[in-house]
């Protein structure tokens, strides 16, 4: 959770959260899960209900796509 400590390696960008336009603070990072053994890329994002960790094995997808698709 100390990674929210640092606001500077955010980026600002407007996505669909639970149905609502709104500016999140967001960051990704690929990282190796060790459990898997295998990279997962790891979404940081502040929205307007709180902060949220995502993990997602499709290193292709956008971090945008991702938060947008687990808010669905």
């Amino acid at each position: 959770m100390e990674v929210f400590d640092h606001l500077h390696r955010f980026d600002i960008v407007e996505c669909c959260v639970y149905g609502q336009r709104e500016c999140v603070r967001l960051m990704s990072v690929p990282l190796l899960w060790k459990p898997l053994g295998d990279t997962l890329l790891f979404i940081f994002a502040i929205t307007s209900h709180g902060p949220l960790v995502l993990m997602c094995s499709d290193l292709r997808l956008s971090p945008i796509t991702v938060l947008e698709l687990y808010c669905v």
